[in-house]
């Protein structure tokens, strides 16, 4: 199975055993690494029901999925039916196949089997979306009397979703409040929850929380799911929060063969909880770990990997990332008077490359925020520059600004209605 792979790359799929960590630089063929390391156990003779990969997004996890069967030689008939898993939809120890899946799928199936555990839920709980945890919070401030302005109901769901992401509990969040609003808030929480067990329903967060107690208070299903799980893999290790980090060690901690994979300097995902220290909780937890470092990169060019150097961490170790690609273009770092100066230099870059022949689905514009995009957006549509926002709304579509534009025509023109 290791055909086509680097040394760093065969080093970390025929590590089988043990604790492992997989410091996966960008674009260092980590999700192959991940599918190939499957096989290759797979094809040394290890259970395929034995083995549990887990990761972040459901692309991801059908992604992994479709190169893994690919791998073992699987028909596509018999692939999964959109549920995460390999052949059967039950999460049963007579699996014969790898399981794959996102952590809240994971969950979600492991609670329809035994929540009924864990009072006052019962296996049929319902599983609430954002939308459904908007009208809950909704209710509870009409309930306690709390103003939509002052506590805007998504705003205070983030909030929750922040102190769950770190095992808060309500009565913690009221006792740790330092303000009247951090008390409402707390108070807002502890109803909002009784509520969701009243009603059967568990948040996406619950889901986590669940499944920790779940394994903490009933040694029997932890004991039983540890003896069918032999190996656990946990991808984008470094956007895992404290019930997922908890839920990975729970299940590894009586044979220790997990694999973490992740980059500490890419963890993105912070304002819900995640944390790259997870990585130190890791190297105590689990002392004998060996380390594995991706450092050749298929993606970028060199003058890129230059740059990028120099930001990576050192806490695993010294990474030197570097590449066999051909040479790029230099990495140019402007600093500019203020947004406006931004947007305009932007678009002068833009309409340059337009100019030089470069097609415009080859020039993307990226930036923090989704607040940001209003300069840019302006400028573009200044110079009448066509453009696509991906994986957020356009400033000029969204609902406070149509509102804002629609009062504004009406005011110009009685006709338009």
């Amino acid at each position: 199975m290791s055909e086509g792979l680097n040394i760093a790359q065969q080093e970390a799929v025929s590590h089988h055993a043990g604790p492992l960590v997989v410091i996966a630089g960008p674009g260092s063929g980590k999700t192959r690494v991940m599918t190939q390391r499957i096989a290759d156990m797979v094809h040394s003779g290890i259970a395929p029901g034995s083995i549990l990969a887990i990761t972040f997004t459901n692309k991801a996890a059908e992604e992994m999925l479709r190169r893994t069967m690919q791998l073992l030689s699987i028909p596509e008939h018999d692939s999964f039916n959109g549920n995460g898993f390999f052949g059967s939809a039950a999460l049963g120890l007579e699996e014969d196949r790898p399981v794959l899946r996102t952590f809240h799928s994971f969950c979600a199936r492991l609670l329809r089997r035994h929540a009924h555990r864990l009072e006052p839920y019962t296996s049929q709980f319902s599983i609430y979306d954002s939308v459904d945890q908007k009208q809950l919070v909704t209710e509870v401030m009409k309930q306690l009397q709390l103003d939509r302005t002052a506590f805007p109901p998504r705003a205070s769901m983030s909030t929750i979703s922040q102190w769950k992401n770190q095992m808060v509990s309500p009565e913690i969040a009221i006792d740790q409040a330092a303000t009247f609003r951090d008390r409402e808030l707390g108070k807002l929480y502890g109803r909002y929850q009784e509520l969701l067990e009243e009603r059967d329903a568990a948040d996406f967060d619950d889901l986590l929380l669940l499944v920790v107690r779940l394994l903490t208070e009933h040694p029997d299903v932890l004991e039983r799911l540890q003896e069918r799980f032999q190996y656990v893999m946990i991808d984008e290790f470094q956007d895992t929060n404290r019930p997922q980090y908890l839920i990975a060690k729970l299940l590894s901690q009586s044979h220790s063969n997990i694999c973490v994979t992740g980059d500490p300097d890419q963890s993105i995902y912070s304002w819900r909880g995640a944390s790259p220290d997870n990585f130190n909780r890791f190297r105590e937890d689990f002392p004998q770990h060996q380390v594995v470092t991706l450092e050749q990169n298929y993606r970028s060019t060199p003058q890129i990997l230059e740059v990028a150097s120099r930001l990576a961490g050192s806490e695993f170790g010294h990474r030197e990332l570097f590449t066999e690609n051909a040479d790029g273009n230099a990495v140019r770092v402007q600093q500019l008077h203020d947004e406006r100066t931004e947007s305009r230099r932007v678009c002068d870059h833009v309409e340059s490359w337009l100019s030089e022949g470069v097609s415009s689905d080859q020039i993307a514009v990226l930036y923090r925020v989704n607040s940001l995009s209003r300069a840019i957006e302006e400028e573009f549509v200044r110079r009448r520059l066509q453009y696509a926002v991906v994986g957020g709304m356009s400033f000029y579509e969204r609902k406070e600004i149509k509102d804002i534009l629609g009062y504004l025509r009406a005011a110009r023109s009685s006709r338009d209605d």
